[in-house]
């Protein structure tokens, strides 16, 4: 992702003498004004390492979705000069310049829109041209929640980075409690009726998601069991003959695709293709690790519960 020139606010202090009336002697110079507000500070992002912000950021350029849902629901959209073609959400974020994505971001449209702090996600390209990032002063955050106390920290750590770490606060609070109240319903079903759900990524391969993603998570607080626990971490590939053995009572799809899998000839006696259980699910809610994890898991629940 890349960082367009970080616009450093430098408060001039001016020390005034003032005369005395008369022959008296001159007023000492005051001191310095105290500088305002948290900055400079000091953030960690996930890539561990800890980054100054000299000043409050006024310009800011989000290279995934996720992000800039969580700095809209900071009341920070104003602050917005470039997001990714993906970002969607809130309908505000359509009308924020466009500056690619975070597989092939536009090094030279973040640069011209001088922002003052890129976000983007760790492990995307802005990693690739984070010298040049460096060269025009711009300063880079990345995070990468793996799971859903994840995002809280993340929703305070960029709420901090932005100067309105309070506001971060009642935000994750409010996220908790959300969540809490959700599990209390979950709490009440009863385990030998939770499902076995398998995600689906793609069509041709079988690429799912594995364990340490927020998402598995979300399966399990959603009142199922992710099919593919034990089987690797991140996004492994299995084989369609591991599919079978796993034979799971659900399939999600995080894109429409509900349609080719239940048509699938060679697939038709797998457990949740034989009784039609195989859903298309809104990928935004269940794959964006921001402030609408909750809808996500709503989501979850109602395919799960159908």
């Amino acid at each position: 992702m890349k960082r367009s020139i970080m616009i450093l606010l430098t408060v001039a202090l001016i020390a005034a003498l003032a005369g005395c009336g008369g022959r008296g002697p001159a007023a000492p110079t005051p001191p310095p004004a105290a500088p305002q507000g948290p900055f400079p500070l000091s953030v960690t992002d996930d890539t561990g390492n800890p980054v100054t912000i000299e000043a409050e950021p006024r310009r800011i350029v989000s290279l995934i979705p996720s992000l800039t849902e969580i700095l809209f629901a900071l009341e920070l959209g104003d602050r917005v000069v470039g997001v990714t073609n993906w970002c969607n959400y809130p309908p505000a974020a359509l009308a924020v310049e466009k500056v690619g994505d975070a597989f092939t971001p536009n090094a030279e449209k973040i640069i011209a829109l001088e922002p003052d702090v890129v976000i983007a996600p760790r492990g995307s390209a802005v990693q690739e041209i984070l010298g040049l990032l460096e060269e025009n002063g711009i300063t880079t955050l990345m995070f990468d929640p793996k799971t859903m106390d994840a995002i809280n920290e993340t929703i305070i750590r960029v709420a901090r980075a932005a100067g309105v770490e309070e506001r971060g606060r009642q935000l994750a609070q409010k996220l908790s409690a959300d969540r809490q109240a959700f599990a209390a319903k979950v709490q009440k079903i009863d385990a030998r009726y939770r499902p076995k759900v398998f995600v689906l990524l793609d069509t041709e391969y079988i690429f799912t998601v594995g364990d340490g993603e927020y998402l598995s998570e979300m399966i399990v607080e959603a009142g199922g069991y992710n099919s593919a626990a034990g089987y690797g971490e991140g996004y492994p590939l299995l084989s369609e003959e591991v599919l079978f053995e796993l034979d799971p009572d659900i399939i999600i799809c995080t894109f429409p695709m509900s349609d080719q899998v239940l048509a699938k000839a060679a697939w038709r006696e797998l457990s949740a293709v034989k009784h039609g259980r195989v859903y298309d699910v809104d990928g935004d809610l269940v794959s964006r690790p921001g402030p609408r994890v909750v809808l996500g898991l709503e989501e979850l629940h109602r395919v799960f519960f159908k």
